[in-house]
């Protein structure tokens, strides 16, 4: 029992909304989650589901080597890409989880219509589709956060794979 607290997760990420959104989603304390700033090695606004793969998957790799006795390493990359269906372009999160010598689980989260015409945000200086850091309140009316849209994502990849926490 003693160890399952002394368990501890290394996240590639300094980000408040990404650390809350994986305690909660895990359903374990802050305090057992290590946080480093790393870089994640794509652009600003990942475009294309490649491209922030590879963001997540470089923070959960960078976080493994800043902490390597962690038990388990996530990364997390919101990106924006076009759905094949109504062409629509989206925001999504992809989140990599790391353990063990080569264990390795992608999950995504579920997807925000990036809004256009009228509703269209102010972008960011480097491209990214919205100034904001979590524009998922204002598109969704504050009925869903970013963090809620990272939390449940997080819940449920834990519900999907058996994580040593």
């Amino acid at each position: 029992e003693t160890e399952k607290k002394m368990a501890v997760l290394a996240l590639g990420s300094a980000s408040a909304i990404k650390l809350a959104a994986v305690a909660e989603g895990l359903h374990i304390d802050v305090s057992q989650i290590k946080c480093f700033d790393v870089e994640s090695g794509v652009p600003p606004q990942p475009v294309g589901t490649k491209e922030t793969t590879q963001g997540a998957l470089n923070r959960a790799n960078r976080a493994r080597e800043r902490y390597p006795d962690a038990k388990v390493f996530v990364g997390i990359e919101n990106g924006m890409y076009q759905r094949s269906d109504n062409q629509a372009w989206v925001d999504a999160a992809c989140i990599v989880f790391l353990w063990g010598s080569n264990q390795q689980y992608v999950h995504w989260s579920d997807e925000l219509v990036i809004p256009v015409g009228e509703k269209k945000m102010e972008e960011g200086p480097n491209g990214e589709w919205s100034i904001l850091k979590d524009p998922h309140s204002v598109v969704t009316n504050g009925k869903r956060s970013r963090k809620d849209f990272l939390r449940d994502a997080v819940h449920a990849a834990r519900d999907s794979i058996k994580l040593p926490l």
